[in-house]
């Protein structure tokens, strides 16, 4: 009910607007008697106050000033004053108030008693309200029908199309796919959108926004409302786009509204209890592949065709650490990875992660190239963040490639090989892996070379550079920005040091070897 529907009421035909002047729009839920002060515990937004004044004559201006401050936080509708023989007139300041804080005020007559004006007020706004659930139980009969999980979501809007007649648009993150009515108008322009401010209705539990569309097809305009909503498992918004002739959608069809988001979410929420189911199981089948080596042949090829990833001879895998990352960053790696190859399954764990293919010949298996580029956003963002390649296997040892894996990425979380990595091109290194404490291979290198890093690391990166540049003084000099003759110079140094005999090779292998294992330790990284 608006103030100018109460105002037309029989009842207040003797009554007079004291604030003329101010917009008669205000929406009005119901009606209380003001028996105490103390309004924040007991009024609500859109109520009328009604009122006999005497309890507010005996206050000061301030303290009506602070009363009338309480009813603009709440968002009070207006004030009934209802004068008798004691109080004949409202003051003159009271009205002023009204006015200042643009809360209307209705005079009426003392034939009026609490009880006709209560009844009068509440009798359209309960009729109001019924004819709106009479409409909430009829939509929600023609829907819950069709709240299966075989009918689909384009047959769920024809229905909610034919019930409101509104031009409809559906967004569903979960798949991010758009529905659209066949009324709905192509090719449209939304304007900014802002939020209802008066949607405080308890079966309300979405956003709702007003927008103005525009469409190039017919250079038409729409009023429309966007109802945002979510689902527990989606890591963004959903989104109902309607298109409506009123300026605002009615509390009518705001329950319709309501009805048809809540069998939508039901809906998502009972395909994504079916996806977990299989998700669950399909996790088992691909624990039961990588960790069991006890399954013969037959068991093993019956769980391939049940994950459908027994199309090809060579299977390889890829693997990283999940703790330091995000679901969505997690959920949009895993599937970057996994588009990498048509046939894949990936089993989850707490702390890891790793997806097998079925690939077709070994000129189809991953590189670490590849990888890097599609991944090169969250290596970025993460600089812990490793991924593994295994070696191309056969169904006959394809058990091996689990723990390849994670002793690949333990090892890479204390010697730092790179962020994507083959463990096939690892070559002497794939002996490094089986070390099962990294820091032990300090035991392998010399002493003294351990001591050149920590006491003068610009000896050691000229070392570095220097074995990288194969042993080539002049390309040395220009990665190092020095002459050429301070890289010789310091070359000098470091072989009177460490007593390296260059022209040794076992000599210079085993120090090149321990320089490379230095320089990737990731906790004293230079």
């Amino acid at each position: 009910m608006k103030l100018y529907d109460l105002l037309e009421l029989p009842i207040f035909k003797e009554s007079k607007l004291l604030t003329p002047n101010l917009k008669k729009n205000t929406e009005i839920n119901s009606v209380m008697v003001l028996e105490a002060l103390d309004i924040e515990k007991w009024s609500r937004k859109n109520q009328m106050i009604l009122t006999s004044f005497y309890a507010l004559q005996k206050l000061s201006y301030d303290e009506v000033n602070t009363f009338f401050k309480k009813m603009v936080k709440i968002g009070i509708s207006g004030i009934i004053v209802k004068v008798d023989r004691l109080i004949k007139l409202v003051p003159r300041w009271f009205i002023n108030l009204c006015y200042k804080y643009r809360i209307p005020l209705i005079k009426v007559g003392t034939e009026l008693n609490y009880e006709k004006i209560l009844l009068a007020i509440y009798q359209p706004i309960l009729n109001n309200q019924s004819l709106v659930l009479e409409n909430y139980y009829k939509t929600r009969q023609r829907l819950i029908p069709l709240a299966d999980s075989f009918v689909s979501y384009e047959v769920l809007l024809r229905e909610f199309n034919n019930i409101t007649h509104y031009p409809c648009l559906l967004y569903l993150a979960s798949n991010s796919t758009y529905y659209r009515s066949k009324d709905m108008p192509k090719n449209v322009v939304i304007d900014e959108g802002r939020p209802y401010t008066e949607e405080d209705s308890e079966f309300v539990k979405n956003k709702y926004y007003l927008f103005r569309l525009e469409s190039f097809d017919n250079y038409q305009t729409y009023n429309a409302t966007k109802i945002e909503f979510t689902n527990n498992n989606a890591t963004e918004n959903n989104s109902l786009l309607v298109i409506h002739d009123s300026q605002k959608l009615s509390e009518s069809d705001t329950m319709i509204f309501e009805n048809f988001i809540d069998i939508i979410q039901n809906k998502l929420q009972t395909e994504y209890a079916l996806k977990q189911k299989e998700y669950a199981h399909f996790n088992n089948i691909a624990d039961t592949i990588l960790q069991y080596p006890v399954l013969d042949d037959r068991e093993l090829e019956t769980l391939l065709d049940e994950v459908n990833l027994n199309h090809y001879k060579y299977y390889q895998a890829c693997s990283f650490f999940t703790s330091d990352l995000s679901k969505i960053e997690l959920y949009n790696i895993r599937t970057i990875l996994q588009n990498c190859e048509r046939y894949s399954i990936y089993s989850e764990h707490r702390d890891y992660i790793i997806i097998l293919f079925n690939i077709e010949a070994l000129s189809n298996q991953l590189n670490s190239e590849t990888i890097e580029k599609k991944l090169s956003k969250y290596f970025n963002l993460h600089a812990n963040l490793s991924v593994v390649i295994s070696s191309v296997k056969t169904r006959r040892n394809m058990q091996t490639i689990l723990d390849e894996c994670l002793k690949a990425l333990s090892f890479n979380s204390k010697i730092f090989i790179g962020h994507a990595f083959s463990i096939e091109h690892l070559g002497i290194f794939r002996y490094f892996l089986s070390v099962k404490n990294p820091n032990a291979l300090n035991k392998f290198i010399p002493q003294n070379l351990i001591d050149l890093k920590k006491k003068n690391n610009d000896l050691f990166r000229t070392l570095k550079v220097f074995f990288d540049s194969n042993k080539n003084y002049k390309k040395a000099s220009e990665i190092l920005f020095v002459h050429e003759k301070t890289v010789r110079y310091r070359i000098k140094k470091i072989q009177n040091l460490l007593h390296i005999d260059f022209e040794n090779q076992i000599d210079l292998i085993n120090y090149q070897i321990s320089t490379y294992l230095l320089s990737m330790e990731k906790n004293n990284e230079t």
